[in-house]
C-alpha cells in the first residue's frame, strides 16, 4: 500500500514524452546526454521553467521504434504546466512530439477504449 501510493506521488510529478527521435549509433553516456539536452530542447519550446530531476527512456531498445521518455519533476505542480504548456510545441521543430501524463497500463488502457467508443 506504502508503495502504491509512491508510485502514484511520483506518476502525479512526471509526464511522459512520446516521438522523441533516438539516437543509437553513440557509446550509452552520449545517448543520455542527447535526450537529456533534448528534453530540455522542448521545455523551451514550451516556455517552461520547470526543471527536470530524472530523464529516462522507458522500455528496451528496438530498431523499429522510438521508446517514450518519462521526465520526473520536483513536484507535480511542474508537470502540470507542461501539460498545459505542451500545445505550444505546434508550429515547431518538435509538433511530432505528444506530451502527455504519466499513467499506469490499467489507465492507459481505460483511456484507449474511451477513445475507442467515441470514434
Amino acid at each position: 500500500a506504502v508503495q502504491q501510493v509512491e508510485e502514484k506521488e511520483i506518476r502525479e510529478r512526471s509526464v511522459v514524452l512520446v516521438g522523441v527521435n533516438e539516437v543509437t549509433d553513440v557509446a550509452p553516456r552520449e545517448r543520455n546526454n542527447f535526450h537529456c539536452g533534448t528534453v530540455l530542447d522542448i521545455l523551451d519550446a514550451i516556455n517552461s521553467d520547470s526543471a527536470p530531476h530524472q530523464i529516462f527512456r522507458m522500455g528496451s531498445q528496438q530498431e523499429c521504434r522510438k521508446r517514450p521518455i518519462k521526465v520526473i519533476f520536483g513536484n507535480s505542480h511542474d508537470a502540470k504546466q507542461v501539460l498545459r504548456n505542451a500545445r505550444s510545441l505546434k508550429g515547431t521543430r518538435f509538433q511530432h512530439v505528444f506530451i502527455r501524463p504519466s499513467l499506469t497500463a490499467e489507465e492507459r488502457k481505460k483511456q484507449w477504449e474511451e477513445r475507442q467508443k467515441r470514434r
